[in-house]
Formats: structure tokens, sequence, C-alpha cells
């Protein structure tokens, strides 16, 4: 399933079409988001720890974009609570990731 996908998006990138709504959605991530976007292809949900490792950032850089990335829209808090707090993907989001 996943690999037909690949394979899908591989072909669709060869012959040079792109759905256009897909760059829409990505157009305004910077690169640390579109970095962080690729997290989600291995896991449902991230923590600011994983940010930070990702990155090379301190926690609290990380944390600092995860809120900005919560105010653009493309990431939701999926945990609340204050040490544990996990984030998700925007549902508009979820059909970037293969």
């Amino acid at each position: 399933m996943v690999f037909e996908r690949v394979a899908e998006e591989v072909e669709s990138q060869v012959n040079g079409t792109v759905d256009d709504s897909a760059v829409d959605l990505l157009r305004p991530l910077d690169h640390r988001a579109r970095r962080v976007l690729g997290l989600f292809s291995k896991q449902d949900f991230i923590k600011s720890s994983d940010v930070a490792r990702l990155l090379g950032i301190s926690s609290r850089q990380a944390r600092d974009l995860l809120t900005g990335w919560v105010v653009q829209g493309w990431l939701e808090v999926v945990d609340p609570s204050r040490r544990g707090r996990k984030y998700g993907l925007a549902s508009k989001y979820k059909g970037l990731i293969l």
C-alpha cells in the first residue's frame, strides 16, 4: 500500500504533475516546518523533544516553534498536559503524509 503511494508520487514528479492543493499547503511552511512534517510519516504525534532533536535546537526553542505552528493552523495540540504535551497534524495536512 505505502509502496504504491510512493511509486505514484515518484511517477507524478517525473511526469511533472504536482497536486496544486499540496503545493498550496506546503508553500507557507518554512524549511524547519517541512522537516518536522516528515516526522509524521513515522509517528502520529510529536513532542517538543522530537522537534528539538531533529532540528538541533533547545527544548525552549522547539516549544516556541510548535506554539507558532499551532497558531498557523497546521498543527494541533493533541495532549494539552504541561509536561508531556503532544502535537498532531491538522486534518487538512494529513493527506500530505505518505
